[in-house]
């Protein structure tokens, strides 16, 4: 229950969209919480009963902790100085890696606990990299949620205990991606477009790839 007095934790579309893929009630971990605000609107509406509060920066974690003590949530976190999974019990039901690369992120799930959470991640970089990894960890993508916040788009990961083998284009371009609507489908593609453009790849598969979708997407009207 949210305190009449309390402030309101507000998140941008990205963050949105993370939290939208917490289980109601689970025990979560926010790996990399750099300001704290995932895990401070987690709890604050009652999306998760706990909350792990994990980064590997003191200062960060800092900052953390004093957002979500000023919001009389702390009984419900517990907040670990750690790199990666260290210091989160097997426990946690629902784990958030956000913001950082995606060999920084794949490197940290190589030690998910046997208990096999839910993980949620978003990559900057390296998404395909990524992808290829969630795989070989014995993890498998259920769906991903593009999202656009600050001018830029950012592709949010589910993904859960499961066998799949993506093919080359799924890894690169993504597998049962979310879009709210079919403009933004179509304002994300030719984004990524732009940006192959500008490669001047010969036999560039990607470039190919995504003319695709936009072609698909222009014939169904």
């Amino acid at each position: 229950m949210i305190s009449p007095n309390a402030r309101i934790i507000r998140l941008d579309q990205r963050l949105s969209a993370v939290a939208q893929l917490f289980e109601k009630g689970c025990v979560g971990a926010d790996i990399g919480t750099d300001h704290g605000m995932l895990p401070a609107y987690l709890l604050q509406h009652d999306i998760c009963r706990y909350m792990y509060v994990s980064d590997i920066s003191e200062i960060a974690l800092s900052k953390a902790k004093k957002l979500i003590k000023s919001l009389g949530l702390q009984d419900r976190a517990s907040f670990v100085h750690a790199n990666g999974f260290s210091g989160i019990p097997s426990s946690v039901e629902c784990v958030s890696i956000c913001g950082l690369g995606g060999e920084t992120i794949a490197n940290i799930i190589k030690n998910t606990p046997e208990t096999k959470p839910k993980l949620i991640m978003s990559a900057h970089t390296k998404l395909p990299y990524l992808r290829r990894n969630i795989n070989d960890i014995g993890y498998s993508i259920s769906r991903e949620i593009v999202a656009r916040a600050a001018g830029r788009y950012y592709v949010i990961i589910e993904a859960l205990n499961g066998s799949q083998i993506l093919s080359d284009k799924e890894l690169e371009l993504g597998f049962n991606m979310h879009f709210n609507c079919k403009e933004d489908k179509e304002r994300y593609f030719n984004w990524r477009l732009n940006i192959e453009k500008k490669k001047r790849l010969k036999n560039n598969n990607t470039l190919e790839w995504i003319k695709e979708e936009l072609n698909y997407e222009a014939s169904k009207g």
